[in-house]
């Protein structure tokens, strides 16, 4: 426990890791999502894989190859992993809990009793997360500087969400995905939200949102740069939560920009 949060940092079990992989692949082969450039990033995760599996498979026949090439590394790193927990688990101590604990009082936001958001360190890229459970997944050989970033956003996108149900209410069981506009809002707050000096001061560390937003454009001007436009100008947090809301609704999808 410290303070306004909980914080846990385990490690991920095979059968998650090689499910969540297995779905990014699977996801890659769908290609209507272009945010990201899915299995160029799992490659660099488990060189090989590329090769390994075709869009002809599925789920169950990607699964099985992804499952062989990861257990045998988290047996053999399985040391080495639960170190990185202990090294990341007193860097959040120095800075992280702090900074998240602001961006709770950013988001004017009360929790009945203090969040406890999980930190699963496995073979990952890109960083899954389920904004229903407070959890996150990241690569277990990243750097401090990287776990601070990602530990960062993906917390964001929680407590974002928590705030967009307290105003808006949200009854579907699965979390919002691509391509809901919520899903987009998340991501999209990145680079306001996290640049924000009260942030900013306690972890100095550059947030961008993805490349892809970046080159969206609206009016002539990147997406970003408009999110960062109502985030500045906002009355409080949920004028810029549903100001950004039906921007991205209305000026992306209308337009097909997104």
């Amino acid at each position: 426990m410290y303070g306004k949060i909980r914080f846990e940092i385990k490690t991920a079990s095979c059968k998650d890791n090689a499910g969540t992989v297995a779905e990014t692949i699977i996801s890659s082969f769908d290609k209507t999502n272009n945010v990201l450039p899915f299995m160029e990033r799992t490659e660099k995760i488990l060189p090989g894989i590329k090769s390994a599996v075709n869009e002809e498979m599925g789920y169950g026949e990607v699964y099985a190859v992804v499952e062989k090439m990861i257990s045998e590394r988290l047996k053999n790193d399985k040391a080495r992993i639960e170190e990185k927990a202990r090294v990341f688990y007193e860097c959040a101590q120095k800075s992280l809990f702090r900074a998240v604990g602001e961006m709770i009082e950013m988001f004017s936001f009360k929790y009945g009793e203090p969040p406890l958001f999980k930190c699963f360190l496995g073979i990952y890229n890109p960083f899954p997360r389920n904004v229903l459970k407070k959890e996150f997944f990241l690569h277990y050989d990243v750097s401090e500087d990287v776990f601070l970033r990602a530990s960062l956003h993906e917390i964001n996108h929680m407590i974002l969400f928590d705030k967009w149900k307290s105003m808006h209410g949200y009854d579907r069981l699965s979390e919002p995905a691509f391509p809901d506009t919520l899903w987009f809002l998340e991501e999209l707050a990145i680079e306001p939200v996290l640049n924000d000096g009260r942030i900013q001061k306690i972890v100095p560390i550059r947030h961008d949102a993805y490349d892809s937003f970046k080159k969206t454009m609206i009016d002539g001007i990147p997406l970003t740069q408009h999110i960062q436009r109502i985030y500045d100008g906002r009355k409080n947090m949920e004028d810029f939560i549903d100001t950004a809301y039906e921007f991205i609704k209305n000026k992306c999808f209308t337009s097909g920009s997104l």
